[in-house]
């Protein structure tokens, strides 16, 4: 089932599922912004608003020790058809000769 997320939805829901791990570890917001080297403000705006850059997300999460399911979360899969066979992009053949010699 696909369900259909805002940016914003997409950031807040990534910014409660990284506060709650930052809580289970029984980690501060201060000691976070230690461990990670992101400024503390920039962790509570981005917990509260999910408003964050790229290379400190990846901060935050390097420093819970998510790294790994950060890298896998876009790799490429199995390209499916509409009849369920994998797929590979046929390839390209390109025009010989010159513009000069075709009959347009």
């Amino acid at each position: 089932m696909n369900i259909l997320y805002t940016p914003k939805e997409v950031l807040l829901r990534i910014a409660g599922n990284l506060k709650r791990q930052r809580l289970v570890r029984n980690t501060s917001q201060k000691e976070l912004s230690i461990q990670s080297g992101v400024p503390l403000a920039t962790i509570r705006l981005f917990e509260q608003k999910g408003k964050i850059s790229l290379s400190n997300l990846v901060r935050i999460v390097m420093a819970i020790g998510e790294e790994e399911a950060l890298v896998r979360l876009l790799e490429p899969g199995e390209v499916q058809t509409l009849f369920g066979h994998e797929s590979r992009p046929s390839k390209r053949i390109r025009a010989t000769g010159s513009r000069k010699d075709r009959n347009v």
